[in-house]
């Protein structure tokens, strides 16, 4: 799976204003701040990084969604309260901004996200095309992309709640003691594949750990955890070690 932000695909599937909006957005050092400010919350409770790079691979991990939900019958959920370019944006914006909330209240970061981007994507969106409604999308998808208080109720929040979940890369939690960071990320991730199978989309993980099944189905449940999610995505974990 890639990490990198593909610009090229990004302008394929927004408008041209929504690929703009979205760049500034990237390049907005004040949320990039709140982001930093918020991984030290994050850090302090012992959790795995919360920081701009999970952000920006959370953003990408989305954008590999959209190539195969566009291709299935999925779409069809996801895209019935905007176009296909509108909700592409609302979709790749939570991924990108789905953690800010860390920066007031790690315990109920997901509706302090919410929050904070409606103030943060008002300068933004104002000008677009049903901006209001993208806003209203984005801000409901942060709200429910953690379990922690509520578990998503729409397609397009389950997609961005996913995006979270799938940065379970190496890379994410290198460099903390096992006795710091929760059961499911101990293993190493040695590959994440997506692949469209029959209208349903596959996601296949592979790790490497000597506790074998044990840790498997721990990471197994960990991603099973959204009905709505096991509606469009099969997800199947397996042991290299």
């Amino acid at each position: 799976m890639k990490f990198e932000i593909d610009r090229k695909f990004l302008s394929r599937i927004l408008s041209k204003e929504g690929f703009k909006t979205l760049d500034c957005l990237l390049n907005d050092e004040e949320i990039k701040e709140i982001y930093e400010i918020g991984d030290l919350m994050a850090r302090l409770e012992h959790e795995t990084p919360h920081d701009h790079s999970h952000a920006i691979r959370a953003m990408c991990i989305c954008a590999e969604l959209i190539k195969l939900i566009q291709r299935t019958n999925l779409s069809l959920e996801v895209y019935k309260l905007l176009d296909n370019k509108s909700m592409n944006l609302a979709l790749l914006t939570a991924s990108y901004l789905h953690d800010i909330g860390n920066f007031i209240n790690r315990e109920e970061h997901a509706l302090a996200g919410a929050m904070l981007a409606f103030n943060i994507l008002d300068k933004y969106f104002k000008e677009l095309d049903q901006g209001h409604l993208i806003k209203s999308v984005v801000c409901h998808a942060i709200a429910e992309h953690s379990p922690r208080k509520v578990l998503p109720s729409t397609a397009y929040s389950s997609i961005v709640a996913l995006s979270d979940k799938l940065d379970i890369s190496h890379m994410r939690v290198s460099g903390y003691k096992p006795s710091t960071f929760k059961e499911y990320s101990t293993g190493d991730v040695l590959n994440i594949e997506l692949k469209r199978l029959k209208g349903r989309i596959i996601i296949e993980i592979t790790i490497s750990h000597p506790s074998g099944l044990y840790r498997v189905e721990n990471l197994r449940n960990y991603l099973n955890i959204y009905d709505l999610i096991n509606r469009y995505f099969e997800i199947t974990v397996k042991n290299a070690f």
